[in-house]
């Protein structure tokens, strides 16, 4: 039987995570490749058949790479820059704005 964790390690190289983060993405992927490879022995296929197949599942390691990436890392939505100085600005200047506005629709009620 193929050490598949080895496999998917060897194969999502470019992913950039924390170690456990990256343990955790390589365990379940490669019991959903263990499980789909059993399937396919359980079907009458060979080792080296069904080892393929498994790995033929994901076509395209580096778009999976980083697909997983921008899923795990929140960073790239809004980054700590962003959460810090410009959304509080954006927020301060709007109710600066809309505040007088506010005040003066109400006094003038």
């Amino acid at each position: 039987m193929p050490d598949w964790s080895a496999l998917v390690r060897e194969r999502l190289r470019p992913l950039d995570l924390p170690s456990i983060e990256t343990q955790e993405v390589v365990a379940e992927l490669a019991a959903h490749l263990e499980e789909f490879y059993d399937e396919q022995i359980g079907k009458g296929l060979s080792e080296s058949e069904a080892q393929q197949r498994a790995l033929n599942e994901i076509v395209q390691w580096q778009i999976l790479a980083r697909n997983i990436q921008r899923a795990k890392c929140k960073e790239e939505v809004m980054n700590t820059r962003t959460k810090h100085l410009w959304l509080p600005g954006l927020v301060s200047l709007t109710t600066a704005i809309f505040f007088p506005m506010l005040m003066a629709f109400r006094a003038t009620r």
